[in-house]
């Protein structure tokens, strides 16, 4: 006769085992990025870089590097190990990418071709914890990352913060800023770029309409300016030249105007 607990244990151990494994066994990787839009931009190289906006829910490397000329084609494409990043500010030193998911406290380091550095973590204050960060940009006059930080609690108040690009977990100088005329729920300053002794940042405004508002180099606002295409999704200067170019939801990349 066979032993009963020796059945019951042959019954019971393979469904643990597809239970354990279940998650595995129907997890989707199908990468589907066609319909997905474009993020924020950075110019390195004679080309503009950006990634897309990953809305699948799919597991696996599901967001891409796009290297794009300035006539807004498509030169190439690098596959990234990453998903479900949301939002994702870009900037540049001038040699590498930088990449900051919105929100998160880490930022991505790649070279122009998509290989990957480690990850580098952002300065966290255990007494002053209610900060994250909403974007960032390259200050090539001071060779540093400005990450500008957004108070969850009091969301029109801002922070932006002076980091060395091969060390941004230990804060340089702060500017603090409070943008009383911006959405205060979920859009706020999303993108910024550097030049010229200004920042330039898109965002939200109370009444729902994009803006582009240049600023000093402690935010104080110096204009705004109406963007009448609301699917614009970041921007950054031509080549070192005046001409600033912004990226859209429909995954374009074109001229916007000249700056002074």
């Amino acid at each position: 006769m066979k032993n009963p607990v020796k059945l019951i244990l042959l019954f019971i151990i393979p469904i643990f085992i597809l239970i354990g494994c279940g998650d595995d066994l129907f997890l989707n990787t199908d990468k589907n990025t066609a319909e997905d839009s474009f993020n924020d931009i950075t110019f390195l190289h004679d080309h503009f870089y950006t990634t897309n906006y990953d809305l699948s829910g799919h597991s696996g490397a599901q967001i891409d590097l796009f290297e794009i000329a300035p006539d807004g084609v498509l030169s190439d494409r690098y596959e990234l190990d990453y998903n479900g990043l949301g939002y994702v500010s870009m900037t540049n030193d001038g040699t590498d990418l930088y990449l900051l998911p919105r929100f998160n406290w880490f930022m991505i380091k790649l070279t122009n071709v998509g290989e990957q550095y480690p990850l580098l973590p952002l300065p966290y204050d255990d007494d002053d914890p209610d900060w994250s960060a909403s974007t960032f940009c390259y200050n090539s006059d001071v060779d540093s990352l400005f990450v500008l930080f957004q108070n969850r609690n009091y969301p029109d108040q801002y922070r932006g913060v002076y980091l060395a690009p091969d060390n941004p977990g230990i804060e340089g100088s702060k500017v603090n800023i409070t943008f009383d005329f911006l959405d205060n729920t979920q859009y706020g300053c999303y993108a910024m770029t550097y030049r010229n002794n200004k920042y330039y940042l898109l965002a939200v405004r109370i009444d729902g309409t994009d803006i582009l508002i240049s600023t000093d180099e402690y935010l104080t606002p110096i204009s705004t300016t109406d963007i009448t295409d609301y699917t614009v999704t970041g921007l950054d200067f031509y080549a070192g030249s005046d001409s600033l170019f912004f990226s859209y939801r429909d995954r374009r990349v074109s001229f916007f105007m000249e700056m002074d």
